[in-house]
């Protein structure tokens, strides 16, 4: 057995440290083994060993060896990725090792098998209030049959998919009552497959519904009330303006002068404007909303089998009246077939009144029955 050398361990680190500083330095070895009285062997020996264990300490870190994957680690990424390619993906992912699809398989099916014994043996022995749910499958084949305790959570049925009928359901109670379980309320939503069965298993339990649906069908509601709520808004300011303009363009027409295009409109374009402006008038109000309809149609209700309201607000748009260049004096519209007041006095005749009363009489009831209008 040898013998340990008699140096201390700070003059062998004086001796490393020099050795590593001048690697392959001719004699250095020689002399460091007469000065120490070591054989260049050793020193050999003590220079790889320090050697080692600095690129151990500043060199990068070892890559552990890959441990096997447990199944329960398989579970927990099953929660998060529904998949076996996810669960896959995150186990390269966190653990830098690969698993096969067919071991996730087969642990994912043996965990389902367990899962479905622990469920057909946990039965409680009193009472319980269950609800009921169905989840739909994928691509709308069948869905899945939940049944699952009101109280404390515990799935007590998970089948599927099945067809969404009474008989799917009517087994599945079955199976319930079977394995020893028993109810005293049921909670469902409005599905008619649910309710039969429900009612054809259990007649005498009371049912009642879930309050998840209720408030999802007010969200539903609220969302629809919402938007034709917007809908209003939106279309208020639109039939407000319209009816600002149509009501100032109508009573424009009414005046006693209508200039249009730095001209005086004729008597038999003047019903022309009032039809194109009565048909506007009808369009705004039929895209108005109900209440706001109901006042713009009382602004012109149009009469059964009435001619055009026009050809009541000017006799020349009559059929067969007098144009002229036709044979016929023209006659100017009357004020009371314009919606004007007519004047009482009979004296309009400059040629009768020089002074012009009646001319300015006739002017100020013309003008105060178009402000009026």
């Amino acid at each position: 057995m040898g013998q340990a050398h008699p140096s201390t361990a700070d003059e062998r680190i004086q001796w490393v440290r020099m050795m590593l500083a001048h690697q392959g330095d001719c004699g250095l070895m020689t002399r460091l083994s007469r000065e120490a009285r070591v054989s260049r062997r050793t020193l050999y020996v003590w220079r790889d060993h320090a050697e080692a264990a600095l690129r151990t300490a500043v060199g990068p870190p070892t890559a552990a060896a890959p441990q096997p994957t447990n199944p329960r680690q398989l579970l927990t990424f099953w929660i998060n990725h529904r998949t076996a390619r996810g669960i896959q993906g995150a186990v390269q992912e966190f653990t830098a090792h690969g698993v096969s699809l067919a071991t996730i398989t087969a642990v994912l099916h043996e965990a389902g098998q367990r899962a479905i014994r622990l469920m057909q043996t946990q039965r409680p022995p009193t009472m319980r209030a269950l609800a009921l749910d169905e989840i739909s499958a994928n691509n709308r084949r069948g869905a899945y049959v939940n049944v699952v305790d009101v109280h404390s959570g515990a799935v007590w049925a998970s089948e599927g998919p099945l067809p969404v009928d009474t008989e799917s359901w009517i087994l599945v109670l079955w199976e319930l009552q079977a394995c020893g379980l028993y109810w005293d309320r049921v909670v469902l939503d409005g599905g008619a497959a649910m309710q039969a069965a429900c009612d054809d298993v259990t007649p005498e339990v009371q049912l009642q519904g879930d309050t998840w649906h209720e408030l999802y069908g007010c969200a539903k509601t609220r969302a629809r009330l919402q938007r034709a709520l917007t809908q209003l808004e939106r279309r208020t300011p639109a039939v407000a303006e319209g009816t600002r303009y149509l009501s100032k363009e109508l009573r424009a027409l009414l005046a006693a002068v209508v200039v249009r295009r730095e001209r005086l409109l004729t008597t038999g374009e003047r019903p022309d404007e009032l039809a194109a402006l009565l048909a506007l008038l009808a369009e705004l109000a039929d895209s108005a909303p109900s209440a706001q309809r109901m006042q713009l149609q009382q602004l012109h209700p149009p009469p059964a089998g009435a001619p055009a309201p026009a050809a009541e607000l000017c006799p020349a748009a009559r059929p067969g009246a007098a144009r002229p260049g036709r044979g016929a004096a023209a006659r100017a519209p009357s004020p009371a077939g314009l919606g004007l007041a007519a004047p009482t006095d009979t004296g309009l005749d400059q040629r009768r009144d020089p002074g012009g009363r009646a001319g300015r009489l006739a002017h100020s009831r013309t003008g105060a029955a178009g402000r009026l209008g």
